[in-house]
């Protein structure tokens, strides 16, 4: 029922879930498709599966904490290895060839960390090589 006494408009409360909430955040359509009985097409879920692949895709930029030799160099949490982190994540991941590249580097990496605790001048070579990444990054 509406009362506009005062101005305002009461209408009757109606409680909404927080899973609804967000539903309608995502995609109000889906929402209203959905309370209307109407089922979804298969173009439909294959598109809003590839959106959330690309959404999670995008959350992840960064999470993947394994910097071997950039770490070892700087620290976890530097500003060097976090460009670094967003650099794989998002330019050499995409690559055709780029999770292959990764791949290899993590591989060497533990051991290249190794024997540049043992040697001084492969660490100021790995550091060199690492601040050329960083100029790409």
């Amino acid at each position: 029922m509406a009362n506009q006494s005062k101005g305002y408009i009461q209408k009757s409360s109606v409680l909404v879930s927080a899973s609804e909430v967000g539903e309608v955040s995502f995609c109000e359509l889906r929402y209203l498709n959905r309370l209307k009985g109407l089922s979804v097409n298969r173009s439909a879920l294959h598109s809003a599966k590839r959106g959330n692949d690309l959404h999670e895709r995008q959350n992840r930029v960064g999470q993947d904490r394994r910097c071997f030799v950039a770490t070892y160099l700087y620290s976890a949490d530097s500003a060097e290895v976090l460009r670094l982190r967003v650099f794989r994540d998002q330019f050499l991941m995409v690559l055709p060839f780029g999770s292959s590249i990764v791949s290899l580097y993590y591989f060497v990496s533990p051991y290249l960390v190794k024997m540049c605790q043992k040697s001084k001048f492969l660490k100021s070579i790995s550091r060199r090589f690492v601040k050329c990444f960083l100029f790409l990054a």
